[in-house]
């Protein structure tokens, strides 16, 4: 985001303060201004476990691939102990 973004963001947070005449203006930005965060929070939280699931699917992704390899290399080393007492 570029310093003028920014800036621009910032004044349209900042205009209603500006704008608030009374302590209820007031009170009603302090809701907005919750409110705002809190969306902010939820799509940071959405977004952090969205790469959760996306790394726990990478996991168990690897863990089926291991668990097959393994099964294979103990097929490969069975059929190496029973070469070697007939061969």
């Amino acid at each position: 985001m570029e310093i003028n973004e920014v800036q621009a963001e910032k004044d349209t947070h900042l205009e209603p303060l500006n704008d608030a005449e009374t302590e209820l203006d007031l009170l009603k930005l302090d809701d907005e201004f919750d409110e705002e965060l809190l969306e902010a929070s939820l799509d940071q939280y959405q977004q952090y476990l969205d790469q959760l699931d996306a790394a726990k699917s990478h996991l168990d992704d690897l863990l089926t691939s291991t668990t097959a390899t393994l099964n294979e290399l103990s097929e490969i080393s069975a059929g190496f102990n029973e070469c070697s007492g007939y061969c």
